[in-house]
């Protein structure tokens, strides 16, 4: 009697899962897109190390996590850095059984604003860049060493 009820619902359960399936398979599961867009447009933009196109561009990826963005366009600095794709929740362990038959989109968008190169601007104002920039890098200097200053003094007191 027991054993019967147990045999009924895994068969139950079975069924529910092969259902879902073949659902799943005809024609439900999740549309991943990334959208890419900078400023100014016409940038061309690889994703781990593959063209994708040139901004604005749209792509579909498979996999969630950390990807690698590149932008250069003539005339402005190359970005390099990275972008997260981080799941929905109808992407979380669990969830994904029930929702893997649902249509549900998933769209990321990214965008870059990309920097003139030095050559490009100004001759005096690519000058003023240049001075606020050591500026800013002496006095994070300063700052680093005088934070050290009291450590090291400590550090070679005798106790």
């Amino acid at each position: 009697m027991v054993m019967g009820r147990l045999v009924r619902g895994a068969m139950c359960s079975a069924g529910l899962l092969m259902t879902l399936s073949l659902i799943g398979c005809a024609g439900g599961g999740h549309q991943r897109t990334v959208a890419i867009t900078s400023e100014p447009a016409g940038a061309i933009v690889w994703l781990n190390d593959v063209e994708i196109g040139r901004t604005p561009v749209e792509t579909t990826f498979r996999f969630y996590g950390t990807y690698d963005v590149r932008l250069a366009l003539a005339g402005y600095e190359p970005v390099l850095t990275g972008r997260s794709a981080s799941p929905p929740p109808h992407e979380w362990v669990g969830l994904d059984l029930v929702t893997a038959a649902l249509p549900l989109k998933d769209r990321h968008e990214w965008h870059f604003v990309l920097e003139p190169v030095a050559e490009s601007m100004d001759k005096a104002l690519a000058e003023a860049a240049l001075r606020e920039r050591a500026a800013e890098l002496r006095a994070r200097a300063g700052e680093a060493a005088q934070a050290d200053a009291p450590a090291s003094a400590a550090a070679s007191e005798p106790k």
